[in-house]
C-alpha cells in the first residue's frame, strides 16, 4: 500500500450529494445524474468536486462512494 496523507478539507456550506453503489465503471452515470439534478434545480457549481470512498476494495461489487458537488 502507498502512503496516506491526513488532510483537512475546506468547509462547504452547501453541496449536492449522491451515494453511488457499485463498481467504478458505472460511476460516470452517477456523476451525470448528480450534475443534471444541480442544473435542473437552479444551482450552479461553486468549486471542485469531492469523491469519498466509503467501503469496499477496488474490485469489489459492494463499493459505495459519496459524490459531492459544491
Amino acid at each position: 500500500m502507498g502512503d496516506f496523507a491526513d488532510v483537512t478539507l475546506a468547509h462547504v456550506p452547501l453541496a449536492a450529494t449522491l451515494v453511488h453503489h457499485g463498481v467504478r465503471a458505472g460511476i460516470g452515470d452517477s456523476w451525470m445524474t448528480l450534475s443534471e439534478w444541480v442544473e435542473q434545480n437552479g444551482y450552479r457549481f461553486a468549486g471542485p468536486y469531492r469523491e469519498v470512498h466509503l467501503i469496499g476494495a477496488a474490485r469489489s461489487l459492494r463499493q459505495r462512494r459519496t459524490l459531492l458537488l459544491p
